[in-house]
């Protein structure tokens, strides 16, 4: 390549080409693009620092462009699209403001067959992905205006569809957010710090419901609602009633896992539509061998008043506090039907769901049914959530809330207090907890939280035979070392097989530098507006020297002729 740029690699042999600027000088520093199987186009673009990013990113915004992945340490932006003439104009935008990277232009544009002296005209949204070829296809809104910024559709392997919508910000995800749980919908996935919201089905009606819900707040969403209806054969004028409760996943459908020693899990969730339920959503497991079911309660109170009514019946749970959740596990069929019966004397509204998840096990709900006599548990195995939880059931209601303590640690000491009255031990609270404290951080998806603390973790890890369940690797370490099984299975376990998710790790850093930023953005003190003159500055540092003496401590001011 003549000139100032070198060339790396081939796009036919490799599918990637990088084209490097050899000056120090300039914007950007290189250009790489990218060829996809599913027919897409990437154009990468790093800047040459930390200004020239910048200025990259405002131009590309201005024009309308959303990057698909943007990369502030490495000072990186891309655009990926299977639309030609979009990545053209991406590239003529570039040229206009890097005047040597024109050569690069053109033969990018002679690669990919693009004509950049056609006429283009920006349109309202960039599609990205495709549904067929990797399941996944996103829409990005390319006004800076309007309440959405991004729409996805997620097709997954159980026959169900997400879709998942990024407000602009946080006052318009707030408006977005209200829209859809006023409509009955418990959003499935939902990042108050990214500003999304996302609702998966195998009911296409429903998916049509959300989609029409969104669109009586977003008037120029109507061509991407018709297109989501096209793919997925859905009618978006036929008459819908939301449900009492929405089913999520098909229990008659076997995960498979990529490690074939995992057990194989069957999974499906209910999450009611009515905010008066005390129950918020159910979830049945099925693994090899026996079946778990939660219940995650709606607020606290709920939460301890059933907890009470079962552990009163004779049922060992276990329990999250923290998430309001209660979980039973079992092999045995007439116990769980037992258990369905006793929710339903709590939750009248319950019913629907108690059967469904009878027919789906096969439990027969009218067979007589006598409740084993309880086993008592070690004392050495009683550790401080037994504590907390019996502290809890002692009194008509809770009294500490996630809430009202500074950190878990106190709400942990007061609970052992007031049972035992012994000092407590102190509890190891991690750093990211403690950032999450700091920031004061009030909802955290769940996936960031360890299965035995139910704090944000440092370093997730899980057991091989288990590797949907993460702890923080110190926790679980603890426990493997006192009894040297999984906490959760009873199953063999050493430290030394415990697997790092690292990807989990990034995302936990990445949601908190998130908040770092914008809790910095929202305190840092407003710049000055005006300009003092140096010359009547020092006339007042003269005034205050002259004027004011010190007398026994005491500061004191005789009234003369100003100098001002």
């Amino acid at each position: 390549m003549p000139g100032t740029w070198t060339t790396t690699g081939n796009l036919e042999s490799n599918e990637e080409i990088t084209y490097t600027n050899t000056s120090n000088t300039g914007i950007i520093k290189a250009i790489e693009l990218k060829k996809y199987r599913d027919g897409r186009f990437q154009v990468s673009v790093k800047a040459q620092n930390e200004q020239t990013y910048q200025e990259l990113l405002d131009t590309v915004t201005e024009v309308g462009f959303e990057p698909r992945f943007i990369d502030k340490i490495h000072e990186r932006a891309r655009v990926s699209s299977s639309n030609l003439p979009l990545i053209g104009h991406f590239l003529n935008t570039i040229s206009a403001i890097t005047p040597n990277h024109d050569e690069i232009r053109q033969e990018i544009a002679n690669l990919l067959n693009i004509d950049l002296n056609q006429p283009f005209t920006m349109p309202s949204w960039i599609a990205n992905g495709s549904l067929e070829n990797n399941d996944s296809i996103i829409y990005t809104n390319t006004s800076n205006t309007g309440i959405i910024k991004t729409i996805e559709l997620t097709k997954f392997r159980d026959g169900r569809y997400q879709v998942s919508v990024k407000a602009r910000n946080g006052q318009t995800y707030q408006e977005l957010r209200n829209t859809v749980t006023l409509a009955g919908f418990e959003p499935s996935f939902d990042d108050n710090i990214l500003e999304r919201t996302s609702v998966s089905s195998s009911n296409l009606p429903l998916i049509g419901h959300f989609l029409n819900t969104i669109s009586t707040i977003i008037p120029n969403h109507d061509e991407i609602r018709q297109e989501f209806a096209n793919l997925l054969n859905i009618d978006l004028n036929q008459p819908f009633t939301m449900p009492n409760w929405i089913t999520t996943g098909d229990f008659d459908e076997i995960i498979h896992f990529r490690d074939p020693d995992i057990i194989l899990r069957r999974q499906v969730q209910f999450d009611s539509t009515r905010s008066t339920s005390p129950i918020k959503n159910v979830q049945l497991l099925g693994y090899d061998g026996y079946f778990a079911l939660s219940l995650k309660m709606r607020n606290t109170f709920a939460y301890v008043h059933l907890k009470n009514i079962l552990i009163s019946a004779g049922f060992e749970l276990e329990d999250e506090f923290l998430t309001n959740t209660i979980r039973l596990k079992s092999a045995d069929l007439l116990l769980i039907g037992h258990f369905l019966k006793k929710i339903h004397t709590f939750s009248p509204d319950f019913e629907e769901i108690k059967q469904t998840i009878a027919d789906t096990l096969h439990i027969n709900l009218d067979e007589p049914f006598t409740m084993p006599a309880p086993q008592p548990m070690p004392e050495e195995q009683i550790d401080i959530f037994t504590l907390l939880l019996t502290w809890l059931l002692d009194i008509p209601q809770p009294t500490i809330t996630r809430d009202d303590a500074t950190t878990l640690e106190e709400v942990l000491n007061h609970s052992i207090r007031e049972t035992s009255g012994a000092v407590p031990k102190p509890i190891e609270i991690g750093k990211n907890q403690r950032l999450i404290d700091e920031l004061e951080i009030k909802e955290v998806p769940e996936r960031f939280l360890c299965n035995l603390t139910q704090t944000v973790m440092d370093d997730p890890v899980s057991d091989p035979v288990n590797p949907r369940v993460f702890c923080d690797r110190k926790h679980l370490v603890r426990c493997v070392d006192e009894n040297g099984t999984n906490p959760f299975t009873n199953t063999p376990l050493t430290a030394e097989q415990l697997v790092p998710n690292n990807g989990l790790r990034k995302r936990i850093e990445r949601f908190i530098r998130t908040a770092q930023e914008k809790k910095a953005a929202a305190t840092a003190p407003k710049p000055i507006t005006h300009i003092f003159d140096r010359n009547k500055m020092e006339n007042v540092n003269e005034f205050a020297n002259a004027y004011v003496d010190r007398n026994d401590g005491n500061v004191s001011a005789t009234r003369k002729s100003s100098p001002l």
